[in-house]
């Protein structure tokens, strides 16, 4: 089975079709990690995280070297509050895959949270050079080139975010009457 399968549904209203169709994925082949982990996305979309940590951990006992759940409970560790235990998980998926650049966006976001910008920008950097039509990168190291006070870094990226299509990024420069 492929790393695809409930992914349609995911990102569509109909979470209770995906999760049928994942359950009896998993029926079908109990050892399906790419399974598990997608019915941990869409337990995700439909904010049960708890049951999402318990869909990626399964998948992650599966397969150990699954970076992507990794990094997707860390973002429900996130969600929960459990910043340590994200932490812990975006530092395995970057360990796992060096080049995964979603897993230094969100560890970025965790230093960011943190107040420590400095170190939010260094992660952030790594995500921009790995994948410069990273948006939310652009974004959240807006986000903390103004916390530090580099308004100008901060509008530029600001720029690039809107520019890729991050409306939370159009919206700011709206509001401060800049264009993109």
């Amino acid at each position: 089975m492929s790393n695809s399968i409930g992914s349609y549904y995911k990102y569509s209203d109909n979470q209770k079709q995906a999760i049928d169709e994942l359950n009896k994925a998993i029926v079908l082949d109990p050892q399906n990690s790419y399974a598990y982990n997608n019915r941990g996305v869409t337990y995700h979309y439909l904010n049960d995280e708890e049951q999402a940590i318990v869909d990626y951990s399964k998948a992650i006992e599966i397969d150990p070297q699954y970076a992507n759940a990794y990094n997707n409970r860390g973002v429900s560790y996130r969600n929960l509050g459990s910043q340590d235990k994200a932490l812990e998980d975006y530092t395995k998926a970057i360990e796992l895959d060096p080049q995964y650049a979603d897993a230094y966006v969100n560890r970025g976001e965790y230093y960011k949270s943190l107040g420590n910008y400095q170190k939010a920008i260094e992660e952030l950097n790594k995500a921009i050079e790995l994948d410069p039509k990273s948006a939310m990168a652009y974004y959240n190291r807006a986000i903390s080139y103004s916390s530090l006070g580099s308004h100008d870094k901060a509008i530029a990226d600001y720029k690039i975010a809107a520019s890729l299509g991050l409306e939370i990024a159009q919206n700011w420069l709206k509001d401060k009457g800049l264009s993109w």
